[in-house]
């Protein structure tokens, strides 16, 4: 909570400062790692995590122990690192690989949004008689 990143000050969110001595009534309260919450991730969503070994505002072990939990319950996960990145992936081949893994992901969960023959078909068709003359 605001001492294990890059940034030092702590975090101004959850009703107060970041720093556990300072909130931690508030920063606990919507702590995602609390037992009574953690049994809620067995509902989650099939997951895919995406981490940098290089980002120090996240750090790994946060993205590893998100995945493993996952794991744990069962839920279909992923776990992508790049071990060679920092907060942004910003290395052509690994932007490529995160875009490609990314739409991949979605293509198989959520599924592959309408194809220009699904746009074309949802178009409204205009009689001869309706034409605009030029």
């Amino acid at each position: 909570m605001g001492l294990n990143g890059d940034i030092i000050g702590g975090i101004n969110d959850f009703n107060g400062p970041g720093f556990p001595w300072n909130n931690n009534e508030n920063l606990e309260r919507w702590n995602p790692a609390r037992p009574d919450l953690l049994r809620n991730w067995r509902h989650a969503p099939p997951t895919l995590v995406i981490h940098s070994d290089k980002d120090y505002r996240c750090i790994v072990t946060d993205g590893l122990a998100a995945f493993r939990t996952l794991q744990c319950f069962g839920v279909k996960s992923r776990y992508l690192t790049f071990p060679d990145e920092g907060h942004w992936v910003l290395k052509p081949d690994n932007s490529l690989a995160w875009h490609n893994t990314v739409f991949e992901w979605m293509n198989r969960w959520v599924g592959a949004g309408p194809t220009e023959e699904m746009a074309e078909q949802e178009r409204p068709q205009q009689d001869a008689a309706q034409s605009p003359q030029p």
